[in-house]
């Protein structure tokens, strides 16, 4: 998930296509895998957060890191 974040060059990526990219085709679409596996992310690269929610579109990885 992380790589797909950072191959996005600070652009959105939304929650399905994070979904779509890092599990199988056989993800459930309603689950909280993408949530969890943010906040994990988030946890192990520590302060600043690097990886920023936009609200209603996605996630991206921030362009100037937030603490």
């Amino acid at each position: 998930m992380l790589e797909v974040l950072v191959s996005a060059g600070g652009g959105v990526v939304s929650a399905e296509d994070l979904l779509e990219r890092a599990w199988d085709e056989n993800a459930d679409p309603f689950t909280n895998a993408v949530r969890i596996t943010i906040s994990a992310l988030r946890k192990r690269l520590g302060e600043p957060d690097l990886i920023e929610t936009v609200a209603g579109v996605g996630y991206r990885m921030a362009t100037e890191p937030h603490g």
